[in-house]
C-alpha cells in the first residue's frame, strides 16, 4: 500500500498553542472560548496557521487573503492587531518575523526563534 502525500485539504483542524481552527465548519477556538472572526481574519489565521513555524511576507498574506485586490502593508499590519485582539493571549502564537512578514508559533517569540530568523535577532 503506498501512503498519499499529506495535502492542505487533509487538514481540517489546525492546532497552535491555545487555538483550534476547524476548517470544515469555520470555527475558531481560543481555549474553550469560540472566537468569531470575519472572513478576511480567519483567512490569515488559517493561512499562519497552515505555515506554522515559517515566516510568511506580507506579501504572500496579501495575496492569499485579498487576492488580486490592491491592499497596503498597512492593511495587514491592522488585520494581524486586530486578529491579535480578536483572539486575547491565545493571539501571542503571532509573533512578527521583523522587517520579514508573520508567523504562527505554539511557544510565541522566544531564543530560538531568534535564532532561526537572523532579522528578529537584531531587533
Amino acid at each position: 500500500m503506498v501512503d498519499k502525500p499529506v495535502t492542505d485539504s487533509d487538514l481540517l483542524v489546525l492546532v497552535c498553542g491555545q487555538v483550534t481552527l476547524d476548517r470544515l465548519r469555520r470555527k475558531v477556538l481560543a481555549g474553550n472560548k469560540t472566537i468569531v472572526l470575519t472572513t478576511a481574519q480567519f483567512a490569515l489565521l488559517e493561512f499562519l496557521m497552515l505555515n506554522q513555524g515559517t515566516v510568511v511576507s506580507v506579501e504572500d498574506i496579501r495575496a492569499r487573503v485579498w487576492g488580486k485586490a490592491k491592499v497596503d502593508s498597512g492593511a495587514v499590519t491592522v488585520m494581524i492587531h486586530r486578529l491579535r485582539h480578536r483572539l486575547g493571549t491565545a493571539g501571542r502564537i503571532i509573533v512578527a518575523g521583523y522587517g520579514a512578514g508573520y508567523a504562527a508559533r505554539a511557544g510565541g517569540k522566544d531564543a530560538r526563534w531568534k535564532e532561526a530568523n537572523p532579522r528578529a535577532a537584531r531587533a
